[in-house]
C-alpha cells in the first residue's frame, strides 16, 4: 500500500485540508500541537473506522462543528483507491455515518462495517472475524504512536506475551489447545450419549432372533394350511360344476313355474277384464233404457224467448234511466224555486235597478214560486208513480228470464244424453264382440297352463338334488372360508413379524452404525488427548522460538546501529522484554537514559515490524512506515544514525513525525504544518 493523498474537513484543528503523500521518505513537521499527529489519527480512521476504548468519534470531529469527514486516497497492487469516512454529531455524542469507497473508479456506497471489511480484504489481512488482531497488524506494522510502544515494553509480562502472540498470529495455537479442551468435554459428553443409545443392542439383537424363530415356525404353519386349502379348492370346484349344472335344471323349472304364474295371472286378469266388461255393458244398457224415457224440448224456442225478455228489459232499463234524470230536473226547479223564495224575502232594494222592492211585490213572486214548487211536485209523483210500475215490470221479466234459463239448461242436457245415445248403443256392440273375444283367450290360456302344469310335475325331482348339492356347496365353502381365514391370519402374524424384525434390522444397524461411532469417537478422543494437544503446544513453543531468535537478532541490529555503547549491551529475554547490562551488570530500562529508552522502543518497533511482515508475507502494508516522533531525546549524533537506519530500512514510503529541524537534512520530502487561532494549516 502506497499513500497518495488525504483531505480533511472538520477533523480536530482542521476545517479543510489536503495533503499529498509523495514515495520515498516523508517528514511532516511542525511546533507540538501544530496538528502533525492528527493527520496520521485520520489515516487510522479512513481505513479501519472508529473503535470504542481507541479511537472515539468525539475526539476526531472538531468541536464546533456537527459534521465532518476523512477522504484517503491510495494504491494497492496498481488499484487506486478512493475510501471516504463521514462524522456526524448527534444528542447522543459523534457516531459514522455511511462512507463510500471507490476502487478503479467503480464507486460503492457503504456502512462503515462494510468499509472495515472492504479495507481488511484490500489489505489482505487475516480472513477471520473482525477482531482486534487485525488493528494491532496496522499498529505493529505500519503506525504506532511511541508511547503505545513503551506502554508494551513496560507493560506486565502476560499482556505483553498474549499481545505479541495476537500480533505474530501464534495465539491461535493457545486457542486451538482450548478449543480442542472445550471439543474433548463436548466429544465426553457426546460418547455418553451415544453409548447410552447402544445400550439395549444386545437386547435388541435377541430379540430379533426371537422374532426369526418365531416367523419359520409360522411360515412351516402357514405352508400346511395352504396346502390343505388347495385341496378343499378342488373339491369345491368339482362340487360347484355339478351345482351349476343342478342350478341349469332348477332355472328351467323357474322358467317353467315364471311362464305357468304369468298364464295364471293372465287368466285371472282375463276374466277380470270380462266381469268389466259385462258389468259395462249392463249398465250402458241401463242408461240407454232411461235415456229413451227423456221428453225433448225446443231449445230454439226458449233461446227466442229469453232474448225478447232481454230487449224488452232493455228498454225499461233506458226508460228507468230516463226518468231517474226527470226526477232530478224536477229536483233542482224546486230547489231553485225554495232558495229564490227565502232570497226574495230578504231582499228589501233590487240588485238590478236600485230601487226599494215592496211587501206586496215580495209576496206577489214568492206565490208564483210556490205555484211553480206545486206543479213541480205533482209532476214528481206522476214521475215516480211511473218509476214503481216500471219496476215492478223489470222484476217480474228479470224473475220469467231466470225460469228461462233453467228451461234452456235443461233442454241443452236431454239434447246432450239423446246425443250420447247412439255412442252408447255403438259402445254395447262393441263389448259385446270383446267378451266374445275374451271368452276365447280364456279357452286358450287354459289349454296352455294345463300343458305347464303336467310339465312341472316332471322336474320336481331336479329341485330335491339341487337342494342336497347346494348344502354340500355351502358347507365345503364354509371350511374354505375358515381355512381362508386361517391362512390370512397366518399372513397377517408373519407380515407383522417380518415389520418388526426390520424395525429391529433398522435399529440394531443403526445401534452398530453408532458404536462404531463411539468407537471413532474414543479413538479421535485419545489421538486428540494424547497427541495433537501436545503436537499444538510444541509447534507454539517451537514457533515462538523461532520469532523470538529472529525478533532479537533484529532488535539487537537496530538498537545497536541507534546507540554505539561498548559497555551497554541489549537482547530480549523469553518474554520479549528488554534484557540490559551495562558494565556486566543486569539494569533495568527505567535507568537508561532518555535517548536510549527512545532507541529502544523504536529497535522493538522496527524488529516488530520486520518479524510480522516477514510470518505474514501476503499482507498489502509490508511497503510502508509511519513513525510517530520516533527521536524524542534523541542527541545529535543519534539523530545521524537515524538517516542510517532509514537507508538500511529500504521501505517504499516512510512518513516521520518530528519536530526535529536535522531530520530535514535526510528525508526526501517534507510538510510543514502551523497552527494559527486554533486552525492547522499545511505548507509545502
Amino acid at each position: 500500500m502506497i499513500l497518495k493523498s488525504i483531505e480533511l474537513e472538520n477533523i480536530r484543528s482542521y476545517l479543510k485540508e489536503k495533503i499529498n503523500f509523495p514515495r520515498g521518505t516523508l517528514l511532516l513537521s511542525g511546533d507540538v500541537g501544530s496538528g502533525k499527529s492528527t493527520i496520521l489519527l485520520a489515516i487510522d480512521f479512513a481505513l479501519f473506522g472508529i473503535r470504542k476504548g481507541d479511537l472515539s468519534g468525539a475526539s476526531l470531529l472538531r468541536n464546533d462543528k456537527n459534521r465532518g469527514s476523512v477522504e484517503l486516497k491510495f494504491v494497492v497492487d496498481g488499484k487506486e483507491i478512493t475510501v471516504k469516512r463521514t462524522l456526524k454529531r448527534t444528542k447522543s455524542g459523534v457516531s459514522q455515518d455511511h462512507g463510500y469507497i471507490i476502487i478503479d473508479g467503480f464507486k460503492k456506497e457503504c456502512t462503515p462495517i462494510e468499509l472495515k471489511q472492504k479495507i481488511i480484504e484490500l489489505l489482505n489481512y487475516p480472513k477471520e472475524s473482525l477482531t482486534q488482531s487485525k488493528y494491532l497488524i496496522f499498529r505493529y506494522t505500519v503506525y504506532t504512536p511511541q508511547e503505545e510502544m513503551k506502554q508494551i515494553l513496560l507493560g506486565s509480562r502476560d499482556v505483553r506475551l498474549n499481545t505479541l502472540r495476537k500480533v505474530f498470529g501464534i495465539d491461535k495455537y493457545k486457542r486451538i489447545v482450548e478449543n480442542c479442551g472445550s471439543f474433548l468435554q463436548a466429544l465426553k459428553l457426546k460418547k455418553n450419549e451415544l453409548e447410552l443409545e447402544i445400550k439395549d443392542l444386545d437386547e435388541k439383537t435377541k430379540e430379533k432372533e426371537s422374532y426369526e424363530k418365531e416367523l419359520k415356525e409360522l411360515e412351516i404353519k402357514y405352508k400346511e394350511i395352504v396346502t390343505k386349502l388347495n385341496l378343499e379348492l378342488k373339491n369345491l370346484e368339482s362340487l360347484e360344476k355339478k351345482f351349476e349344472e343342478a342350478q341349469k335344471k332348477v332355472e328351467e323349472i323357474k322358467i317353467l313355474r315364471t311362464k305357468f304364474e304369468s298364464k295364471e295371472n293372465l287368466l285371472d286378469s282375463k276374466r277380470k277384464e270380462l266381469q268389466r266388461c259385462r258389468t259395462t255393458k249392463e249398465k250402458l244398457e241401463n242408461e240407454v233404457s232411461e235415456l229413451l224415457k227423456l221428453k225433448v224440448k225446443d231449445a230454439e224456442k226458449i233461446k227466442k224467448k229469453i232474448e225478447e225478455k232481454k230487449n224488452l228489459l232493455k228498454d225499461l232499463n233506458e226508460k228507468k234511466v230516463k226518468l231517474h234524470k226527470a226526477i232530478g230536473e224536477v229536483n233542482s226547479k224546486i230547489d231553485y224555486s225554495t232558495k229564490l223564495i227565502g232570497k226574495i224575502k230578504k231582499m228589501d232594494v233590487c240588485p238590478t235597478c236600485h230601487q226599494k222592492v215592496s211587501e206586496e211585490h215580495k209576496r206577489k213572486i214568492a206565490e208564483e214560486e210556490e205555484k211553480k214548487i206545486m206543479e213541480q211536485r205533482e209532476k214528481l209523483k206522476l214521475i215516480e208513480k211511473e218509476m214503481k210500475e216500471m219496476a215492478d215490470e223489470i222484476s217480474k221479466i228479470e224473475e220469467e228470464l231466470v225460469h228461462l234459463d233453467i228451461e234452456k239448461v235443461d233442454a241443452e242436457r236431454i239434447k246432450a244424453k239423446l246425443e250420447e245415445l247412439e255412442l252408447k248403443e255403438k259402445h254395447i256392440e262393441d263389448l259385446i264382440k270383446e267378451e266374445k273375444r275374451i271368452k276365447e283367450e280364456i279357452a286358450e290360456l287354459n289349454k296352455e297352463r294345463i300343458a305347464l302344469l303336467k310339465k312341472l310335475e316332471t322336474k320336481e325331482e331336479a329341485e330335491n338334488e339341487y337342494t342336497e348339492i347346494k348344502k354340500k356347496v355351502d358347507a365345503k365353502k364354509e371350511v374354505v372360508l375358515d381355512m381362508r381365514n386361517e391362512k390370512y391370519r397366518y399372513e397377517y402374524s408373519i407380515k407383522e413379524i417380518k415389520e418388526k424384525i426390520k424395525k429391529l434390522q433398522i435399529e440394531i444397524e443403526e445401534k452398530i452404525a453408532i458404536k462404531r461411532k463411539v468407537n471413532e469417537i474414543s479413538e479421535f478422543y485419545h489421538w486428540l488427548e494424547k497427541h495433537f494437544i501436545k503436537l499444538m503446544e510444541e509447534i507454539e513453543k517451537n514457533v515462538m522460538l523461532k520469532v523470538h531468535e529472529d525478533f532479537n537478532a533484529l532488535f539487537e541490529k537496530w538498537f545497536n546501529m541507534l546507540i554505539e555503547n561498548e559497555n551497554l549491551e541489549i537482547s530480549l529475554d523469553e518474554e520479549f522484554t528488554p534484557k540490559i547490562i551495562q558494565n556486566g551488570y543486569d539494569i533495568e530500562y527505567n535507568f537508561l537514559s532518555g535517548g536510549e529508552k527512545t532507541a529502544a522502543a523504536l529497535a522493538y518497533r522496527l524488529a516488530l515490524n520486520q518479524v510480522i511482515n516477514n510470518l505474514m508475507s501476503g499482507i498489502k502494508t509490508n511497503d510502508i512506515l509511519i513513525l510517530d516522533e520516533p527521536t524524542d531525546g534523541f542527541s545529535s549524533e543519534q539523530l545521524d544514525r537515524m538517516k542510517m537506519v532509514l537507508d538500511e530500512l529500504k521501505i517504499a514510503q516512510i512518513i516521520l513525525v518530528s519536530h526535529e529541524t536535522k531530520i530535514e537534512s535526510f528525508v526526501d520530502n517534507i510538510i510543514r504544518f502551523k497552527k494559527e487561532e486554533n486552525v492547522s494549516k499545511v505548507f509545502y
